[in-house]
C-alpha cells in the first residue's frame, strides 16, 4: 500500500509565475475595476500586467524542471514551483480542508459483486495483524496494519474516553473513514503518475531523497536511528520515504493540471471585500465601562429608584466619592457590585444587551458618567443605569488596496474553487477505478482495535 501527505499550492492574482516561483499579487486600486483598453487582441491581462479591468486573473505556466541541486539544502519544504495556497488546500489526510470526498459522499465506492478473498487476509488467532487487505484499488492493496498505525494515536484517546461497546463504535467509524481516505489518496497518486512527465516524476523523486537525509540528519547522522525511529511511528522508513515521493507527485498534480483551471477576477474580489467589510476587514470601536444598577424592586418602587438614582449622580457630580465607591456601595447587580461596577470592554454596535446604555456611552469622553438615569427593562424587571466611560479606542478598516487584504480575499477563492475542482476529480477517479472492498476487512480490522483496547484505556 502507498500512503501520503498531500501539499498543494495556488496562483497568485495578477500573476505569475516565472521560472519555479510564485510572484506575489499586484494591488489592485479602485481604478483598476472599471473597463479600459484591453491588453492584446485576446483582451486578457498577461502575467505580470496590471489589472486594469475585471476579467479574470491568469497564469503563465506554473512549473519548470528543477536542477538537482535544489533539494540539497537542509530544510527544503517541498518541490519548487508549488505554491503555498496548494499545499494548504490539500494537506495530509485527516489534518482538515481537502480531505476530498466523504464516506457518506454519492461518489463512495461500490465493493465489488465479488471476488475470492485473497491468502493475505485469513485470520491467525483471532486475526492476523501483518498483511491483512482491508481494500484494493487498482490492484493496490490497502492494509489493516497501515490503517490502525495511522489512527494510533486518535484511537488510543478514544479508548480512554469510552467503555469497550462504545469504543468499537467509535473505531468502527473512523477505520471506515480512513479506509475511504486511502482509497482516494491512492487513487490521486495513480493518476498524478500516469499524467505528469518524466522530469515532474524525477523532481518527485528528488524531493523524497531530500527528505530522507533530512530524517537521517535529525537522527544524529545515522540511518539506523531514522529507521529505529520510522518503525515506532508504525511504517518502515522506505515506505515513509516512498509516502513523500507520492505526496509530491500529488502536489505537482494539482500545481500543474487543476490549479490552473482556477480563475479569480478583480470583480469577485472586490465583490467579496464588499461583502465582509464589516466582519472581516473592520475593527469595531471599544470602550471600556463602569455600571450601576438601581433596580426598582429592590428600592421599593420606582419613585424611590428614581430618587437612590438621582442622589448617586448628585455624589458623583460632587466629586465627594469615586464612580467605583459607588457602584460598590449602592449596586443592585452582585457581579457589578462586587467589581466596582466595571464591566470591561464592549464594542460598538455589536449587540449591547441595552441599547440606551450603548448609545449613551458613545456620547460620553473617557471619564465622563452619564448625568441623567438611564431606565431600561429586561427579565428581572425594570431599573436604571448610570454608565461611565472608563477609556475608548478606535475602529479600523482595512481598505481594499492594501496588498495583505487582498491576498486574504484571493485565498479564500482560490481555496472555495479548488475543493470544488477536487472534488469533481475525485468523483471521476472513483467511478472509472476499479475498487475492492474485503467483504470482512473491516469487521477484522475492528477485532485488530479491540485487541489493543486494554492497553490504551489503561493508559491513563
Amino acid at each position: 500500500m502507498k500512503r501520503m501527505s498531500y501539499v498543494v499550492g495556488g496562483i497568485v492574482a495578477g500573476g505569475l509565475v516565472g521560472g519555479c516561483g510564485l510572484q506575489r499579487p499586484q494591488v489592485l486600486s479602485p481604478a483598476q475595476f472599471v473597463t479600459s483598453v484591453q491588453n492584446g487582441a485576446s483582451g486578457v491581462n498577461g502575467p505580470g500586467q496590471p489589472v486594469n479591468e475585471s476579467g479574470a486573473l491568469t497564469s503563465a505556466e506554473l512549473h519548470a524542471p528543477l536542477l538537482p541541486d535544489e533539494y540539497t539544502h537542509a530544510n527544503a519544504q517541498g518541490p519548487l514551483g508549488i505554491s503555498p495556497q496548494v499545499r494548504r488546500d490539500i494537506p495530509a489526510p485527516g489534518q482538515g480542508a481537502g480531505a476530498g470526498v466523504k464516506p457518506d459522499s454519492t461518489t463512495t465506492p461500490t465493493t465489488a459483486a465479488s471476488e475470492p478473498a485473497q491468502a493475505d487476509s485469513g485470520l491467525s488467532n483471532g486475526y492476523q495483524v501483518v498483511g491483512t487487505v482491508l481494500a484494493r484499488v487498482d490492484r493496490s492493496p490497502i492494509f489493516a496494519d497501515k490503517v490502525l498505525a495511522s489512527l494510533e494515536r486518535e484511537l488510543a484517546a478514544e479508548a480512554r474516553k469510552f467503555g469497550p461497546d462504545n469504543f468499537r463504535r467509535v473505531a468502527r467509524q473512523d477505520i471506515e473513514s480512513k479506509i475511504q481516505e486511502l482509497i482516494h489518496n491512492q487513487l490521486e497518486i495513480e493518476r498524478a503518475d500516469a499524467s505528469l512527465p518524466a522530469d515532474s516524476k524525477m523532481q518527485a523523486q528528488m524531493y523524497a531523497q531530500a527528505w530522507r537525509r533530512q530524517q537521517i540528519a535529525a537522527a544524529g547522522g545515522s540511518e539506523a536511528v531514522a529507521r529505529q525511529r520510522a518503525l515506532e511511528n508504525g511504517e518502515p522508513f522506505d515506505d515513509m520515504v516512498d509516502d513523500q515521493k507520492n505526496i509530491a507527485l500529488v502536489q505537482l498534480y494539482y500545481q500543474t493540471r487543476v490549479a490552473p483551471k482556477i480563475q479569480v477576477t478583480a470583480a469577485d474580489m472586490r465583490k467579496y471585500y464588499d461583502q465582509h467589510l464589516a466582519t472581516e476587514f473592520s475593527k469595531h470601536a471599544e470602550a471600556r465601562i463602569s455600571l450601576i444598577r438601581v433596580d426598582f424592586t429592590r428600592s421599593g418602587g420606582a419613585d424611590q429608584a428614581t430618587a437612590k438614582a438621582n442622589r448617586i449622580i448628585q455624589d458623583l457630580k460632587g466629586g465627594t466619592v469615586t464612580f467605583d465607591q459607588e457602584a460598590h456601595k449602592y449596586n443592585d447587580d452582585a457581579y457589578l457590585m462586587e467589581k466596582g461596577g466595571d464591566f470591561g470592554w464592549i464594542k460598538k454596535g455589536a449587540g449591547f444587551k441595552y441599547d440606551e446604555v450603548e448609545q449613551a456611552i458613545w456620547k460620553l469622553q473617557p471619564g465622563d458618567f452619564t448625568d441623567t438615569p438611564i431606565k431600561v427593562d429586561d427579565a428581572d424587571g425594570s431599573a436604571y443605569y448610570i454608565a461611565k466611560l472608563v477609556e475608548r479606542r478606535g475602529g479600523t478598516v482595512q481598505p481594499f488596496d492594501n496588498p495583505d487584504v487582498q491576498r486574504r480575499i484571493y485565498d479564500k477563492l482560490f481555496s472555495v474553487q479548488l475543493a470544488g475542482l477536487r472534488e469533481k476529480e475525485l468523483a471521476d477517479l472513483v467511478n472509472k477505478a476499479v475498487i475492492f472492498r474485503e467483504p470482512t476487512g473491516l469487521d477484522t480490522a475492528v477485532d485488530m482495535a479491540m485487541q489493543r483496547y486494554p492497553v490504551w484505556a489503561s493508559a491513563r
